[in-house]
């Protein structure tokens, strides 16, 4: 049966039309594509000037050697804890009581648990008396085995705080200064490295010790010798640096994952993946970009400006990365209380040394550097008090209103961050060195 003029057109149309619609899904396939390149090598360069580097490499920690390694003492320390359940409940028991002078508290300090873990104090101050540290981590993606336990690196952080807060009660003071510096340096080998977890670590030793200093501050016996001694203990690396530097890290990870996915050869390529690389890479890129930004603002104006900036992200982008920004604030605010607070603690202990060299307190602080610039957390400049009984009031606070101007959404305020110095009677009784030195006034007999 023979086929008429018309149905060989029909069979044209039906082949033109299929062509069409197959030439156009190769050009959305194309354009996808064309696009979504695009969209991942601006990422990948914005990220790369506005974050830091995507290549994992320039994130390798230099070797140390062992023995002038504080992160192997500490792993070494870690290895030999002998702490079970009741232990660490006495320890927390210990931490909790804070430095509250109590022969009835006294008498019960785990003094057998420190005995018992004398060899891991030992290893660990060891750990804090260096400068330098790695643990050797393998930061090629999917290459963690070489992380240490988290838990064991928690557990010998509150035994060194509990073992501080003890001596604090016996009036042990070169003690605490030793559990001060190590839990120092342990916070420090934490934040040196780049993965959440050893930065969180960090901010927890960070807090520790920080406690600690405080409690030394509290006394009118402080000396100036121990201020400085104090100072010099504080953690030394930059927590707002580590931070953005650890979201550097993660993009440096996602990209070298996803360029992985996109090096596969043709025979074995399946374009989901391509698109999937294409888009979740540039939105994680993108999210972490907005994170990286806000994180340099004040806290409240953080809050308002991640809240704005999720809205704006598109559609793909938003899916990808508007949860992560709901709970970065949380992370986010708990590095940089700690930077705020550090902050406090440095000024405070500047200004207890000055005072004990014969300088008496005062609400005017312009002379102290630093200490009319904002702080991390609030934003405002430090604040002090000279209160009637001769102690000095030291303070970030946002004011009145201003949180509230800054992020009306954010709620509720956060608790006013303070220092109280005692009176230096030193400062009331003994002459002023330098004045001694320059004749104008008598050394007092002892």
């Amino acid at each position: 049966m023979s086929r008429v003029p018309g149905d060989r057109r029909e069979d044209l149309y039906i082949v033109l039309i299929v062509g069409a619609v197959a030439l156009v899904v190769v050009l959305l396939v194309i354009g996808f594509v064309v696009h979504g390149n695009h969209a991942c090598v601006s990422a990948l360069q914005d990220f790369d000037a506005r974050v830091g580097s995507l290549d994992p490499a320039a994130y390798n920690l230099p070797s140390v050697p062992d023995e002038e390694n504080a992160a192997h003492w500490f792993l070494e320390a870690a290895r030999v804890l002998s702490l079970d359940q009741e232990d660490r409940a006495r320890l927390e028991d210990l931490i909790l009581a804070g430095g509250e002078r109590s022969s009835k508290r006294h008498s019960a300090a785990p003094v057998a648990v420190f005995e018992k873990n004398s060899t891991a104090i030992r290893l660990a101050e060891k750990g804090g008396q260096r400068n330098r540290s790695t643990y050797g981590v393998d930061y090629a993606p999917g290459m963690s085995a070489n992380l240490p336990n988290p838990g064991d690196q928690s557990k010998l952080q509150r035994l060194l705080l509990a073992r501080g807060v003890s001596a604090l009660e016996r009036g042990d003071r070169s003690t605490v200064l030793s559990s001060v510096q190590a839990i120092g340096s342990l916070a420090n080998a934490h934040e040196a490295e780049l993965s959440f977890i050893f930065l969180l670590l960090g901010v927890s030793d960070e807090r520790a010790q920080l406690s600690l200093v405080r409690s030394l501050l509290a006394p009118p016996d402080l000396d100036a010798s121990t201020c400085r001694t104090l100072s010099g203990y504080l953690v030394s690396q930059d927590t707002g640096k580590v931070f953005v530097r650890a979201l550097g890290f993660e993009g440096a990870s996602y990209s070298e994952l996803y360029r992985s996915l996109f090096s596969r050869k043709p025979e074995t390529f399946v374009i989901v993946p391509w698109f999937f690389r294409h888009y979740t890479l540039s939105g994680v890129l993108r999210t972490l970009i907005i994170t990286a930004d806000a994180f340099r603002k004040p806290y409240p104006e953080m809050l308002a400006y991640l809240n704005d900036n999720s809205r704006q992200l598109p559609f793909v982008q938003y899916r990808l990365g508007a949860e992560f920004l709901i709970d970065y604030h949380e992370i986010a605010g708990r590095v940089k209380r700690v930077m705020a607070e550090r902050r406090l603690a440095g000024f405070a202990l500047a200004i207890r040394e000055q005072a004990l060299a014969g300088r008496p307190y005062s609400s005017n602080l312009s002379d102290i550097p630093g200490a009319d610039d904002p702080n991390p957390y609030s934003g405002t400049p430090l604040a002090a008090n000279v209160r009637a009984d001769g102690s000095l009031d030291l303070s970030f606070h946002m004011g009145e209103g201003a949180w509230k101007r800054a992020c009306p959404g954010c709620d509720p305020e956060p608790a006013e961050l303070e220092i109280v110095l005692p009176p230096t009677r030193r400062a009331l009784t003994e002459p002023d060195e330098r004045r001694v030195r320059h004749g104008l006034e008598r050394p007092r007999p002892e």
